[in-house]
């Protein structure tokens, strides 16, 4: 069940473990790595995935009782605030099949429940290119008439209007914000220790 907030713990250890070439095959694809926000609605606390930081808060407790004294030390900056990493991947279960869904709601593919993100807030959409192109795939963000909008680097985007996304682009969902990030750039941001603070 942490696997969601400790992504970033354990590609942080394969990261300092392996070059960029091992990195790139274990873990292809793209990222969304964010600053876990403050919420002014303090009944519910800000998770992905179905993971509340209340729920990590007992994981931790459980594991630390276990023996590992030192566990709950390592993971207070995820308790404190600190930062959170998604994979933007399509689930099995997800309704619609021909793009990546993100909101509120747990049946979106990328989770972000937050007081100001929407149900269903925005998707992404990923294009691959024909078979033996070195066109890398291209992805296409799509705000879905959420209420409190979608920009990406400062730019309020258009509702139903598909944007290209490039590496290093900053998306703010509501006032959820995160970088747009390929496995090369997610490496480096590792080995640097950049993601300890998020963005």
């Amino acid at each position: 069940m942490a696997k969601v907030y400790n992504l970033i713990e354990s590609l942080s250890a394969l990261a300092l473990s392996s070059d960029l070439a091992e990195f790139m095959d274990l873990q292809p694809g793209h990222y969304l790595l964010g600053d876990i926000p403050e919420d002014e609605d303090s009944s519910t606390e800000f998770h992905t995935a179905g993971i509340s930081q209340g729920d990590l808060k007992k994981i931790i407790e459980e594991v630390s009782a276990l023996g590992d004294k030192n566990f709950a030390e390592k993971h207070q900056n995820v308790l404190d605030g600190g930062a959170f990493l998604v994979v933007i991947e399509k689930h099995a279960k997800n309704a619609w099949t021909e793009w990546v869904s993100v909101g509120r709601t747990t049946n979106n593919d990328i989770v972000l429940v937050h007081s100001s993100v929407s149900k269903l807030h925005a998707r992404i959409r990923v294009e691959e290119p024909p078979l033996g192109s070195e066109t890398p795939n291209q992805y296409w963000l799509t705000d879905l008439d959420s209420k409190n909008g979608t920009r990406v680097n400062n730019q309020v985007l258009t509702p139903r209007e598909d944007y290209l996304l490039n590496v290093s682009d900053i998306i703010e969902f509501g006032q959820v914000k995160c970088r747009f990030l390929n496995a090369a750039r997610l490496y480096q941001g590792l080995r640097s220790d950049r993601t300890k603070n998020g963005l």
